[in-house]
């Protein structure tokens, strides 16, 4: 059927795991929109719900993001610095960080290129 996007490509898988130095890694990959935003919103509810508020954001695998999936991760991050921790994206890839660039969003948000930056980020913040 032309125009369904029902390949494993643009499905948005979302990963989750606690790290031992109590940071967790949620995993996204393909495509993150208005249809498949809510795969994201539950995972980092779940988490910040667990009272887990540092996160790394892996989004290398990630291949689109709309304002939606863009409004999911800011207020996970807000929700997050009220609870003292923060969340890091971790290499958006050129398309994502373009977007990332028009909206504005990378001047309220910690972005790292890699994971040791995106550690120190989230080390940085009082204990």
């Amino acid at each position: 059927m032309a125009g369904s996007r029902t390949d494993d490509s643009q499905r948005l898988r979302v990963g989750v795991a606690q790290r031992p130095d109590g940071v967790t890694m949620v995993t996204l990959a393909g495509y993150l929109d208005a249809g498949t935003f809510d795969l994201l919103e539950d995972a980092l509810d779940k988490t910040l719900d667990g009272g887990h508020s540092r996160i790394i954001v892996n989004m290398s695998k990630l291949t689109y993001i709309s304002s939606a999936g863009a409004g999911v991760l800011l207020a996970a991050i807000s929700r997050a610095r009220s609870m003292g921790g923060d969340i890091a994206l971790l290499k958006p890839c050129l398309t994502v960080a373009d977007v990332f660039a028009l909206i504005g969003m990378n001047r309220f948000c910690a972005i790292a290129d890699t994971l040791e930056k995106a550690e120190e980020i989230l080390r940085s913040l009082p204990s």
